[in-house]
């Protein structure tokens, strides 16, 4: 019988603080492009970039390595 070999691991999957800033930056950006300034404009940007800062922690919780 062939010796069992270990499963290989995969390297964890790692944003960097720069990178979820830059992420969450980009998105508000977009935000400013795609709306026109009005009465609440502000909001619904700051509002992009809470949804952008959510998504990029749940896939960096969902991709880290489990122990």
């Amino acid at each position: 019988m062939p010796a069992a070999t270990p499963a290989r691991h995969r390297p964890p999957f790692i944003l960097s603080l720069p990178v979820k800033l830059a992420i969450v930056v980009i998105v508000g950006v977009a935000a400013l492009a795609i709306l026109e300034p009005g009465r609440g404009w502000a909001i619904e940007i700051v509002s992009w970039m809470l949804i952008a800062a959510g998504a990029v922690q749940l896939i960096a919780a969902i991709a880290r390595p489990r122990s």
